[in-house]
């Protein structure tokens, strides 16, 4: 079943799209220095997702590959026609999981961040008075996120796990 209108999103060229099939998990606005590079903006607003409930819709994107802050690999999915970045997926994560962003939705005015990373690299000018967490850095997950939402992540390093023996 295709995902409904406000849960579609894509590129600016349209070449890619996709559907999200559920709700994220979580939503952070990062303000890391690859965010910021990556976006061309002050901060990305990432939709923390399992890989699963992300429904291509017609071409898929290409992945560019970099090493992350944490030091380990960090593929930025985009179209391989205009550019855009559509999603980035951590490795630093234990789980089959993806950061979609949110500006990338057809109506990303439905979608706010619970938080705010990677403070300490915010732009200067830039003041957050949304009353949201702020973090300099990372966070605890399971002093943030919903029960729900680390019941879906506890499924996904368990799935994770179980495909390492095999």
């Amino acid at each position: 079943m295709i995902p409904p209108r406000e849960k579609q999103g894509g590129c600016l060229c349209g070449r890619v799209r996709y559907g999200l099939t559920q709700e994220p998990m979580f939503v952070q606005a990062c303000h890391c220095r690859d965010c910021q590079r990556i976006s061309g903006s002050a901060f990305v607003i990432n939709m923390w997702v399992e890989e699963a409930i992300v429904m291509m819709l017609n071409e898929s994107p290409i992945a560019y590959t970099h090493v992350a802050g944490s030091g380990r690999k960090h593929e930025v999915f985009m179209c391989a026609k205009c550019g855009t970045a559509v999603w980035s997926k951590y490795h630093a994560s234990l789980g089959n999981d993806l950061m979609v962003r949110a500006s990338t939705l057809d109506n990303p005015d439905e979608v706010e961040p619970m938080a705010h990373i990677f403070t300490r690299s915010k732009q200067k000018w830039l003041e957050i008075t949304d009353h949201k967490p702020q973090f300099a850095g990372f966070y605890r997950l399971y002093d943030l996120w919903p029960r729900s939402s680390i019941d879906r992540f506890s499924k996904l390093k368990q799935q994770a796990k179980g495909s390492e023996s095999l």
